[in-house]
């Protein structure tokens, strides 16, 4: 064994890499702690031979998948979060499946998805994480997201930082600025398979892929909204675009992304005109969770924004 895996082998992974000054920094840490139990809940049953992850479909949806795992770690989540933060609010993705209303106020708001990528979890592909993101002011403020299967922790706090298994975040390229001419985007095929959505998806992957237009290196998919973003985060993709997120998908990571130094605009900014996003700021558009849509940048260069975007096609998508 080299010295180089030797020492990789050996190395302490750090989770308390949010200070105590954090305005949220007990939540985090909390987040954190109930992550990892559950992880182990998720890569039990995803290593589970005899019996493997059993899919049920969401509102018949045979690509919506979830599974019995989804809503036992998410009913432990809740009780647990509920028992130390009585006075935050809950957004799950079971919990909504389920008949409760998803709705966000300024008032600090747990947004919880137990298992993002059901789907790899049920077939075996190891992009899976459970995604806790906390909502202040209707705006992410604290992120927690771990990947059982790969053992990748990723936590954020607004102004203290963004970190994957106690590195700071960008790990990769970080003085590299966006390049038109060398990108790898990352994107879904997504749940809505209908004529309008399919015909926007497929729009835009010729136009990104195109020698004639934008000539991307590549297109990427994880399986898992969460994970794309935090691959964008670490400087491992330079674009993620995707419609038909969740606010669950998005809460927790979009944060990461910022505070790895890039930029994540949604609804705000992909719904508007051309002539309106020409005088679009973060300032005076935040970012809109409950608005189903994210093109998040690895840096924060909005010359590339306006120039990217263009390659992409819009459409119509149900608020959360």
């Amino acid at each position: 064994m080299s010295s180089n895996a030797s020492t990789a082998a050996t190395t302490t992974v750090r989770d308390d890499v949010i200070g105590a000054d954090a305005p949220f920094g007990a939540w985090c840490t909390e987040a954190t702690k109930l992550a990892r139990e559950v992880g182990a809940i998720i890569r039990t049953a995803f290593f589970d031979a005899q019996a493997p992850p059993a899919p049920d479909n969401k509102d018949n949806n045979a690509i919506d998948l979830v599974t019995a795992t989804d809503q036992a770690v998410e009913a432990l989540i809740k009780k647990r979060l509920d028992a130390v933060f009585p006075d935050y609010k809950f957004i799950g993705e079971e919990s909504v499946a389920g008949g409760a209303k998803c709705e966000l106020t300024d008032a600090p708001t747990v947004i919880c998805d137990p298992i993002d990528g059901t789907t790899n979890f049920v077939h075996g592909f190891p992009f899976v994480c459970t995604s806790l993101g906390l909502v202040v002011n209707r705006q992410p403020t604290a992120a927690v997201i771990y990947n059982p299967i790969l053992d990748e922790m990723y936590i954020a706090h607004r102004g203290h930082g963004a970190f994957m298994n106690g590195r700071c975040l960008p790990i990769h390229r970080a003085n590299h600025p966006l390049d038109q001419n060398a990108v790898l985007m990352v994107t879904e095929g997504g749940h809505d398979r209908g004529a309008v959505a399919m015909k926007a998806k497929l729009d835009t992957w010729h136009n990104v892929l195109s020698a004639s237009k934008a000539n991307l290196r590549g297109i990427r998919c994880t399986g898992s909204g969460a994970l794309n973003l935090c691959m964008i985060a670490r400087g491992g993709a330079d674009v993620y675009w995707e419609i038909g997120l969740h606010a669950w998908d998005m809460a927790a990571a979009v944060l990461l992304v910022e505070e790895a130094g890039g930029m994540v605009v949604g609804q705000e900014y992909l719904g508007a005109t051309e002539a309106a996003r020409k005088t679009w700021s973060r300032d005076s558009h935040p970012f809109d969770v409950m608005g189903r849509k994210a093109m998040a940048l690895r840096k924060a260069d909005v010359g590339f924004l306006h120039q990217f975007v263009g390659h992409v096609v819009d459409y119509p998508c149900e608020r959360d």
